[in-house]
């Protein structure tokens, strides 16, 4: 958010990054029964303008993108 700042936005990056350590992540995400499924979304883009026809909501990844 634009109206974090760099210090507060640091904390939140280790605070997630600490978080996802306490998951169990499946080498197999796509086959796989077990394990924890983490989507993150940027639901504002800083290019983002309102009132357009392009979506506010950006992938930065899927969920069967990485092994580990």
């Amino acid at each position: 958010s634009r109206h974090v700042g760099s210090a507060d936005f640091e904390d939140i990056r280790h605070f997630l990054g600490a978080l996802l350590d306490h998951f169990e992540i499946t080498p197999e995400p796509e086959t796989s029964l077990t394990g924890d499924r983490v989507a993150l979304l940027s639901h504002a883009p800083p290019n983002f303008l309102p009132n357009t026809q392009k979506s506010p909501v950006r992938t930065e990844f899927n969920l069967t993108t990485y092994n580990s």
